[in-house]
């Protein structure tokens, strides 16, 4: 079984009632899929004990979710007058989120709780754990929550430390919610940790990092070509403060052809 699961984009499109725990619902079910062949099994019964709801209000999440599963077939139980129901999926190449499977674990919030954090996710910036938002009613509507009950939503949320303010951004943490999976030494992977540094620097300074971009981030993997302190130690030295408004052209500007002492690092990467 994989370590993570891919949440489609268009699940966000999800606008019932009950759409938080439909979309941890659907994650439940994605996370019975094994050994990459795209088909998940799970008794209503199991998905009902999980969510904390009837089953027969698991039976209309499954009426709700059907146009985001690519089938659902029944399979009957041998020698047993019983049928499950058995989803079939598809191969997301794009348009999709990564998150932990470990989610499912987490008993300090509720099973609505996580699929906000979920929808969260699904409409942060591409590429990111944020959004950006003019004012809170905007916010709200982002994430599809009702106004008057916006703030107790997600007061426990931000109180536990899944989500923080930074100017007008919401920031997810990123302990079930990667920016990437691939961190390896390969194109990809540099390109990832780079982005990635630069992104917890901008927290640990409490500024919203920026988006990527790829003429930026090709720069300076020609300068930090490693996954060492390097690039670690020249933000340190070289960008001591940041606007609040800031790009990755900035860090490109800021880094360009200077000699970067070592300094003593003060702050960890959470990749």
């Amino acid at each position: 079984m994989s370590t993570f699961i891919k949440m489609p984009f268009n699940l966000k499109e999800l606008n019932t009632r009950s759409k938080f725990k439909e979309i941890y619902t659907y994650f439940l079910i994605k996370d019975q899929i094994k050994d990459n062949n795209l088909i998940a099994s799970i008794s209503e019964e199991e998905l009902a004990n999980e969510v904390g709801v009837s089953k027969v209000a698991i039976s209309n999440y499954l009426t709700n979710l059907k146009p985001y599963f690519k089938g659902i077939t029944k399979k009957r139980v041998e020698k047993q007058n019983h049928y499950y129901n058995v989803y079939h999926f598809n191969n997301l190449t794009n348009g999709f989120s990564i998150i932990f499977h470990s989610l499912k674990d987490d008993d300090r919030i509720t099973a609505e709780q996580k699929g906000i954090l979920i929808k969260i996710k699904l409409v942060c910036e591409k590429g990111t754990n944020f959004i950006k938002f003019g004012n809170r009613t905007e916010l709200a509507k982002l994430i599809g929550i009702n106004t008057k009950q916006f703030a107790a939503k997600l007061k426990p949320l931000l109180d536990k430390g899944y989500l923080h303010y930074i100017d007008n951004s919401l920031q997810l943490n990123p302990t079930y919610f990667p920016l990437a999976l691939k961190m390896d030494n390969t194109h990809e992977g540099i390109s990832n940790y780079v982005y990635a540094v630069i992104y917890q620097y901008c927290l640990y300074k409490h500024v919203c990092p920026p988006l990527r971009d790829s003429k930026a981030i090709s720069y300076l993997m020609a300068k930090y070509p490693n996954k060492d302190d390097s690039l670690k130690e020249a933000l340190v030295k070289r960008c001591p403060s940041l606007p609040k408004n800031v790009s990755l052209d900035y860090f490109v500007k800021a880094l360009r052809d200077k000699k970067v002492d070592r300094p003593k690092l003060e702050w960890n990467v959470i990749l």
